[in-house]
């Protein structure tokens, strides 16, 4: 399937019209910064025009049916919600919680076309060229292209990357016992098994850099371990 030449077709411009707004899109963005939740720090919202928005729209209602989601992603999925992850861990007396570093904003072309090659999906240059422009921002004109948080593409494109990474971690999970999901950038893990817990953080960085080539990476400061309803920091 060409991308672009399917959406050239639902609005009548031609590959060259496309290929020119894609060109220029990494920049058709209002940046304002957020509160974190809990926290002193903000966060960074790249809100893409209503032009970028349109497209981005488009690509995702192409891609939803090519780019594999593993069962394990509970966020930006239809059926699936936050309390469907919590419902998935109330059996089991230990628990990790993890989180990623800067997770959107990591996520760059670079990490989403070897996502494609690990999924044997094959796109042209010009497909190429065109999703780059439209998927990615840029903070600056001389910034990396990265994915921002505000596009409505950036939920599939997300839990895309992290299939491969999923399905491995999963399977690791199974023989050990654990139970695992992951809410967009959130990571559970759980247990009744004393003390297992305390090699993931280890095994997490093996995977995470063998599934997402060296772009996605844990936020050390919040690596959280539960007992009994009680919660401490997990030193690792």
């Amino acid at each position: 399937m060409s991308i672009i030449a399917a959406i050239s077709e639902d609005v009548l411009m031609t590959d060259e019209e496309l290929l020119s707004f894609s060109s220029t899109a990494p920049r058709r963005y209002k940046k304002y910064r957020i509160p974190k939740r809990n926290s002193s720090e903000t966060r960074l919202i790249a809100h893409p025009s209503k032009e970028v928005k349109f497209f981005q729209r488009l690509i995702v209602s192409k891609l939803e049916e090519v780019l594999p989601v593993h069962d394990c992603a509970m966020a930006y999925v239809k059926g699936k919600s936050i309390k469907d992850n919590a419902e998935a861990h109330k059996r089991n007396r230990y628990m990790l919680k993890m989180d990623f570093k800067n997770f959107f904003m990591s996520i760059t072309p670079e990490l989403f076309f070897y996502s494609l090659e690990v999924h044997n999906i094959d796109i042209d240059r010009q497909d190429a060229k065109f999703l780059e422009g439209i998927l990615f921002w840029k903070l600056r004109r001389n910034s990396p292209l990265r994915l921002s948080v505000g596009a409505p593409s950036s939920p599939l494109i997300s839990n895309f990357v992290m299939a491969s990474f999923d399905e491995h971690i999963l399977a690791y999970c199974k023989e050990k016992g654990i139970t695992y999901t992951r809410y967009a950038d959130d990571l559970t893990f759980s247990t009744r098994n004393k003390d297992i817990l305390f090699t993931m953080p280890k095994v997490i960085r093996s995977y995470l850099a063998e599934c997402c080539n060296h772009k996605i990476r844990v936020n050390t400061k919040k690596q959280y371990s539960l007992r009994r309803g009680l919660i401490g920091m997990l030193q690792v």
